[in-house]
């Protein structure tokens, strides 16, 4: 059995190596990744769908953060030693109570996608296989473990 998770972490290893070896290679690999990226946009729009959810909230959040916190290596930071710590926490807590209800849809749809990307794929995916011969000298030990595990290369 395999799931919608490991199907991405497929995708993950196709779209990486797609760019190494010669025409052979990259020819099998664009086409096995054509093969599931129907699966893949829909698992994405879900993904994404499921993040938009809290961009009020964290862009209210991040705003407060800019205001009170100081740029560590280009990104702005709130520590517990700065002189506003506890301003921020009490304006972040009120964003919490503002936008609970955000908050808790967001961690159900969370929690429905993780139970879908565990559950098992329901296509069997004709695969493109791959000749050893043709593998590039610089795949990658997590790329060639995802092709075998596929047995797109044997």
């Amino acid at each position: 059995m395999k799931t919608k998770k490991q199907l991405i972490s497929l995708f993950i290893a196709l779209t990486t190596a797609k760019s190494k070896g010669g025409a052979k290679f990259k020819y099998a690999i664009l086409k096995n990744i054509k093969t599931i990226e129907s699966e893949i946009d829909a698992l994405r729009t879900i993904e994404t769908e499921t993040a938009e959810i809290l961009n009020q909230y964290i862009e209210a959040k991040n705003a407060i953060i800019s205001k009170y916190g100081k740029e560590v290596n280009g990104v702005p930071m709130i520590q517990p030693t700065d002189e506003n710590y506890k301003v921020a926490l009490k304006e972040i807590k009120v964003l919490d109570t503002q936008f609970s209800a955000e908050i808790e849809l967001h961690a159900a749809k969370t929690k429905e996608y993780a139970e879908l990307l565990d559950s098992e794929i329901d296509t069997e995916y004709a695969f493109i296989e791959i000749q050893p011969e043709v593998l590039p000298d610089d795949i990658t030990d997590v790329e060639m473990e995802e092709l075998m595990k596929w047995e797109i290369v044997k």
